[in-house]
């Protein structure tokens, strides 16, 4: 998995990259910390609505879904650790970003911010 400088609306993280229907399946499950400004990108092939959630994942993380030009559209914050309950983009999506729970509200990302990556 590679990862890269993304900033999300002024902040700028090291996110890695899921590049595989595998990596994109296990995301963050498992992990007992991930760094202050760090987080996940999952790239789906085409845009819709899509749902994920927090089986196995063991710390509380943001999930920003991501229009196909990279426009958070829909924010869940600060979800529930081993979690069976589906978490709905609820609106068509490309991409989903997953970052420590509370990132959100202390560097004011919100609907409607982009995140800027290379190919945008």
């Amino acid at each position: 998995m590679k990862e890269s400088p993304v900033f999300i609306g002024d902040t700028l993280f090291t996110i890695y990259i899921t590049e595989t229907q595998e990596e994109r399946k296990r995301g963050l499950m498992h992990i007992n910390y991930l760094p202050p400004l760090y987080g996940m990108l999952f790239v789906f092939n085409h845009t819709d609505i899509v749902n994920m959630w927090m089986r196995n994942t063991r710390i509380p993380l943001d999930i920003l879904f991501c229009d196909e030009v990279g426009k958070i559209v829909h924010i869940e914050k600060n979800t529930t650790p081993y979690s069976l309950e589906s978490i709905s983009s609820r609106y068509k999506v490309r991409y989903t970003i997953e970052i420590n729970g509370g990132t959100c509200d202390t560097y004011s990302i919100h609907v409607g911010q982009r995140f800027m990556f290379p190919f945008f």
